[in-house]
């Protein structure tokens, strides 16, 4: 079961925060204490979004994080066009396995993000090159450590980019970027019309984070 307490609410999310005093406030409590507070009773009280939200309150998540975030992505693997980005996914879930570190996880995420950092080049230049044509030589583009082919490249279409960013996300053990995972995927299921919606989302979050099957 995972736990968080109204001490780590406060110092996460400071005293006059709205979650911090909707908790306090739904859960009848009145003192700032050290208690545990079952996540689940949380997402009772307060609903999912809360509930998504005060992870970063609790301890020793990385692990489920990632099981949540392997799950929410599994749908789109076929839009991670980049092996980079495939990788990573690959890796979220070997990690929810133990079969990889999470060192190693990380440097999948790395390579995830890569693949952002060079379609966000690419973009500039393809912007710059529209603007001031006569400036731009495939010898000045290769400078900037793109491949030739970029001149000729399209612009990734929006839920490519969206999948790339959320291969990201999903080699990402930290509680805070589930909420990311969540809205990168949601996003892609009302684009694509695909299995997972955003009630089959909050069921998956009550099974990993507040049952204690994890």
């Amino acid at each position: 079961m995972i736990y968080t307490s109204l001490q780590k609410i406060r110092s996460e999310e400071g005293y006059e925060s709205d979650k911090y005093n909707r908790v306090r406030m739904n859960l009848g409590l009145t003192a700032c204490t050290d208690k545990p507070i079952p996540l689940a009773v949380i997402f009772e009280a307060n609903g999912f979004s809360d509930a998504v939200s005060l992870l970063t309150c609790c301890d020793g998540l990385d692990r489920h994080c990632v099981v949540y975030n392997a799950w929410c992505a599994e749908k789109f693997q076929d839009l991670m066009v980049d092996p980079r980005s495939l990788n990573a996914y690959q890796a979220a879930v070997a990690f929810s396995h133990g079969k990889i570190t999470e060192d190693q996880l990380y440097w999948y995420k790395y390579q995830a993000d890569e693949v952002l950092n060079e379609w966000s080049k690419t973009e500039l230049i393809q912007s710059a090159m529209e603007q001031n044509p006569d400036l731009w030589t495939r010898e000045s583009i290769k400078s900037l450590g793109h491949v030739d082919e970029v001149i000729d490249a399209e612009l990734p279409k929006s839920e490519i980019q969206r999948a790339a960013t959320l291969a990201g996300y999903v080699a990402d053990p930290r509680p805070r970027e589930v909420s990311s995972v969540i809205h990168c995927s949601f996003w892609l299921t009302k684009q694509h019309g695909r299995q997972k919606t955003r009630k089959a989302q909050v069921e998956k979050f009550k099974e990993v984070f507040c049952s204690g099957a994890i």
